[in-house]
């Protein structure tokens, strides 16, 4: 799946670090927009530091940095020196959108808080990404994916019944904030093309995690019943459940939503028809005797076979299956981008696909500081000043 050009001429400024910040980015990116991931080597983007790593050694070798930063230019700046903040003005003199995700002291002292970049550019869209919001008692916490799941209320239903919280597989959080971000400064850039003026977009990491959490909530706010953790199971339907299949690891998760796929199951597993209730009531019996069922099968035919009688299952995929997948395969989703250090890897594409519009290759995540003389000159900082910001340690 190529990268869709809606946003030609749309620069964004990428201040962020870590996952949600250069996602939403990233998603920019896939889009068209020219996204300039500002780091410095001080203070690295700690994900140019985590693993998987594709090479031996150097900081152009996280798997991770290179599929969050694809389709983005890299400079390095330390804002904490004078030059780098002159050139920092101009780049915000250039830009449509700065992105970034520290906590809210952070741009302010650095010379950089909302008012003065408004000031600079009165037509920017200014993406701030706190994990907590710029005002409030936790303003100034900071925040992980695995600590959000805590704060959002997600952990608190993810897991067995009298067992503790679990985590997710993965940091589901920060992919929701980029998300969000992503989609809240499109909104921006649309109601620009209105006013003419630019907005500050605000995005707490937190909130937008918890916003997922709305059976829950309402649960609370309109029953004052809290909604536990369930394992695979659900409240009202059953079987609703994973299932272990025939092989290594191998599962199928399984739901039934209406009596009548419960009795073309049934019928498969050996149990009688029965209502939604009695369901309810025997659910341990009828996981019993379903996963007995699905013990003996290949999780690929077991899902050909419900699927034949219209009862709703997936075979569980990990990584492996989801890259040799041939439907993802058919759709382009997973495809190969080149890398001067890592090489031509697959990555997994953008989660749309758009027809009739420009499209063009993904390019890879840069290199640090991999373009920050050409950028610098496009800004008009002519060599000897450019070699004099590098001499200061502006650049670095």
């Amino acid at each position: 799946m190529k990268r869709a050009l809606l946003l030609p001429g749309i620069r964004v400024i990428d201040l962020s670090t870590a996952y949600a910040g250069p996602y939403a980015g990233k998603l920019l990116g896939d889009l068209g927009a020219d996204v300039i991931h500002v780091e410095t080597a001080e203070r690295l983007d700690i994900m140019r530091n985590y693993p998987p790593y594709l090479a031996d050694d150097g900081l152009d070798r996280s798997g991770t940095f290179a599929s969050l930063n694809r389709n983005k230019r890299g400079i390095t700046l330390n804002l904490k020196r004078a030059g780098a903040r002159r050139v920092m003005e101009r780049l915000v003199q250039s830009a449509d959108v700065l992105l970034e995700n520290y906590t809210p002291r952070v741009l302010p002292s650095l010379g950089f808080p909302w008012a003065r970049l408004a000031e600079l550019n009165p037509r920017l869209v200014y993406c701030t990404m706190p994990g907590f919001g710029i005002e409030g008692p936790h303003r100034d916490y900071r925040s992980y994916g695995p600590t959000l799941e805590g704060q959002s209320g997600i952990a608190a239903m993810t897991g067995y019944e009298d067992e503790p919280p679990l985590r997710m597989g993965c940091s589901y959080p920060d992919m929701v904030g980029g998300v969000t971000a992503a989609f809240a400064i499109l909104a921006a850039l649309r109601q620009r093309t209105r006013t003419g003026r630019g907005a500050m977009v605000e995005v707490p990491q937190q909130q937008a995690a918890a916003a997922l959490t709305g059976i829950a909530l309402g649960e609370w706010t309109l029953n004052k019943r809290l909604q536990g953790r369930m394992g695979n199971a659900h409240p009202w339907f059953v079987p609703h459940n994973v299932y272990r299949c025939a092989g290594d690891d191998r599962w199928i998760a399984i739901v039934v939503r209406d009596d009548a796929a419960w009795a073309r199951l049934g019928a498969l597993v050996d149990l009688p028809p029965m209502e939604g209730g009695e369901r309810r009531l025997r659910r341990a019996e009828i996981d019993a005797a379903v996963a007995r069922w699905t013990a003996t099968r290949d999780a690929d035919a077991a899902f050909a076979e419900l699927r034949a009688l219209g009862v709703e299952a997936s075979p569980v995929r990990r990584a492996l299956d989801l890259v040799d997948d041939p439907h993802l395969a058919a759709r382009g989703f997973v495809e190969p981008v080149g890398h001067p250090v890592v090489g031509p890897r697959p990555y997994a594409g953008p989660p749309w696909q758009l027809l009739g519009v420009p499209t063009a290759e993904h390019a890879p995540a840069p290199c640090l500081g991999e373009h920050t003389e050409r950028l610098l000159a496009g800004l008009g900082f002519p060599p000897d000043e450019i070699a004099r910001l590098g001499d200061e340690g502006a650049l670095a």
